[in-house]
């Protein structure tokens, strides 16, 4: 009797571990199929480190970079300080070279002044800076002067000239005189944005035509110079920042400056055409040629 028994209990007993196989079997897949879901899910969700941005952002990017670049100058630093190094400077004289460091220290000097004294407060300021003023619009054309004057013209010189010696000194000038209530702050933004116009004009001509066509040079005695033009304003702002400035009524302070902006950009949209009329005669005489 106890071997029928026997049997019987071993066979519930395998049953019951089949049972138990099945039932773990069927958790396990259960568990796979659910952490394999887990997973798609995850990685459906998951964000895409990898992937590249479009490119339009990039190309409007570049973009006003270039415009910035080419509207302040800035793009033709190297190109000319290259000129210069490797043409120009092995082919100067003893003289010449003296001459074109002179009138590139001139321009650097303008800048310099106008940086030390931007923080410079009105109580400080007195007729010794106003001197310095009027000197500082006097040498406006110094180191083109110095430059020719030795035969030290080179192209960086040209550079440092109108970009250190004209513009960035300029606008740092203005920016002083807007932050102690000299002028308002629209006269500095007007005369910046026509000084980055016709500049960028200038530059874009000047490619377009293959150098061509470059800088207009119109005579000083011409009212609608941009040499005239810049000149007189530079003394108009020695006059507005001067002690004796300081007691003019803010009215007409505010008038004569609104003229010299009026006289700034009808120089500057005048000096542009003057290009694009030099530009478009040009182009006829190619086509002329061609036929």
């Amino acid at each position: 009797m106890r071997l029928p028994f026997l049997a019987l209990l071993s066979r519930q007993h395998r049953e019951h571990a089949n049972n138990k196989t099945i039932q773990l079997s069927y958790y396990d897949s259960f568990s796979v199929c659910y952490n394999q879901s887990m997973k798609e899910s995850d990685t459906n969700c998951k964000p895409e480190h990898n992937k590249e941005y479009p490119e339009t952002p990039k190309r409007i990017f570049r973009k006003m970079a270039g415009v910035s670049a080419r509207a302040t100058g800035i793009n033709l630093a190297f190109e000319k300080f290259q000129e210069t190094r490797n043409k120009e400077w092995p082919n100067m004289t003893t003289k010449q070279r003296l001459g074109a460091v002179a009138a590139t220290v001139v321009s650097f000097g303008r800048l310099v002044r106008e940086g030390v004294k931007l923080g410079k407060p009105d109580s400080e300021r007195g007729w010794i800076d106003t001197v310095g003023d009027v000197i500082f619009a006097a040498s406006d054309g110094l180191d083109g002067m110095i430059a020719r004057g030795t035969g030290g013209k080179t192209a960086f010189g040209g550079f440092a000239d109108q970009f250190f010696g004209d513009k960035v000194s300029r606008w740092v000038k203005e920016i002083s005189m807007a932050s102690r209530g000299r002028i308002s702050w629209p006269h500095v933004i007007t005369r910046i944005v026509r000084d980055l116009c016709v500049t960028y004009q200038r530059d874009k001509i000047t490619e377009e035509t293959g150098g061509a066509v470059s800088v207009d040079a119109s005579p000083k005695s011409d009212p609608f110079s941009g040499k005239y033009s810049t000149v007189t304003y530079l003394f108009v702002n020695a006059l507005l920042d001067s002690p004796l400035g300081k007691k003019i009524p803010g009215w007409a302070r505010e008038t004569l400056a609104t003229v010299t902006d009026a006289h700034l950009v009808v120089t500057g949209i005048a000096s542009v055409k003057r290009l694009k009329d030099s530009q478009r005669r040009l182009a006829s005489k190619i086509e002329t040629g061609k036929s």
